[in-house]
């Protein structure tokens, strides 16, 4: 769905004003946590209002884990990864509903093949992160299963433009998250990483909300 209604078009403005601005604050204080946690924040009111409140409460979820990490020390830390994974969970739920009502994408659709490949790479990145995490290890190997889980069952879904979608916005998660873990875990770090994360996860969520909103509504 592209936004077309007035109050589309000023989630729209929010989400992306938000989603720009971010970037460009600096240190933990409490402006930076409040922008950083507006544009899924935003996405999540779309979706209530547009008669999809699963959709909402995942993105929900999302947004308490953009504020819980945007804030420092390890007990904001955990708590954002507790949000993200249980809006996993919830992403895992909008899934399975999907795939209970319309069934499932199957051989030769490439999605099918490409999920092998995604758990596969996915895995093995994981297997690094997870090894580096010390005594976060276990929450960590939790998380890693849920969100390559979430991507999985993402590109399960039947053939069409909004499924594609969610495909991609889900493979587009699983390496914004990626790209955290090699940051936090295994202090590999590149000019532009931060950005290259933050747009990410931002286009990530967007794909998402608008594929399986449209798939929900159908």
């Amino acid at each position: 769905m592209i936004p077309s209604g007035p109050l589309d078009l000023l989630c729209a403005a929010l989400f992306l004003g938000a989603a720009f601005a971010y970037p460009l604050l600096t240190g933990p204080g409490l402006t930076r946590s409040v922008v950083k946690t507006l544009p899924v924040l935003t996405l999540s009111l779309w979706s209530l209002l547009n008669g999809t409140p699963l959709l909402g409460l995942a993105l929900a979820l999302s947004a308490a884990g953009d504020w819980f990490l945007s804030r420092p020390g390890e007990s904001a830390f955990l708590k954002g990864m507790a949000a993200f994974a249980a809006a996993h969970v919830t992403y895992i739920a909008l899934f399975a509903i999907i795939l209970w009502t319309t069934g499932s994408a199957s051989f030769p659709d490439p999605k099918i093949r490409a999920t092998f490949i995604l758990l596969g790479l996915g895995g093995w990145l994981a297997r690094f992160i997870v090894r580096a995490a010390g005594p976060l290890r276990l929450l960590v190997a939790l998380y890693a299963a849920l969100l390559l889980g979430m991507g999985a069952l993402g590109f399960t879904l039947p053939p069409g433009p909004a499924a594609d979608l969610v495909a991609i916005g889900a493979s587009l998660f699983i390496l914004s998250d990626g790209l955290i873990g090699l940051d936090r875990f295994l202090r590999i770090r590149k000019p532009g990483q931060g950005l290259a994360i933050w747009g990410l996860y931002c286009a990530a969520q967007v794909l998402l909300t608008l594929g399986l909103h449209a798939l929900l509504a159908a």
